[in-house]
């Protein structure tokens, strides 16, 4: 699949990202779970790279549209997807593997661990509701 053909648009390249992580629940193999792992971060480098002029891409510009794209992709198995690669890396794990990895985590344990305290402008209730329909399909078992 080419990355660049979808003109760095956010809502084409998101079905994409989230055949990624249903390719990562459904593969067996834990090198093409990695694999795939790697095109969800080479998809969002392409689209931060285009917004940023070029500039170098830090976590600090991943992690929120991460975030975002976690949310709206839904994936499902996460939590046992993201052990299973970190224990087949093991000691070879290389660095941009273990920064995708590290970050996936992260998404996944502050999607999991969201509470409304944590947020300012929105209330009990909205938070509720809004869990409902975006968090709750995001099984991390």
């Amino acid at each position: 699949m080419e990355i660049y053909h979808y003109n760095y648009n956010l809502e084409l390249i998101l079905p994409e990202i989230t055949k990624c992580f249903n390719y990562i629940n459904i593969e067996k193999s834990p090198r093409k779970k990695i694999l795939n792992m790697n095109k969800i971060f080479e998809f969002i480098n392409s689209l931060l790279t285009f917004t940023e002029n070029s500039k170098l891409i830090g976590v600090d510009n991943q992690m929120p549209l991460l975030n975002y794209i976690f949310i709206k992709a839904k994936p499902k198995g996460m939590y046992t997807n993201l052990e299973f690669m970190e224990l087949y890396m093991g000691e070879k794990i290389k660095k941009i593997e273990g920064n995708n990895l590290a970050q996936l985590k992260s998404i996944r344990d502050f999607t999991f661990n969201l509470k409304s305290d944590n947020l300012q402008n929105v209330s009990n209730e909205e938070f509720e509701i809004n869990c409902k329909i975006l968090i709750h399909p995001v099984r991390i078992y």
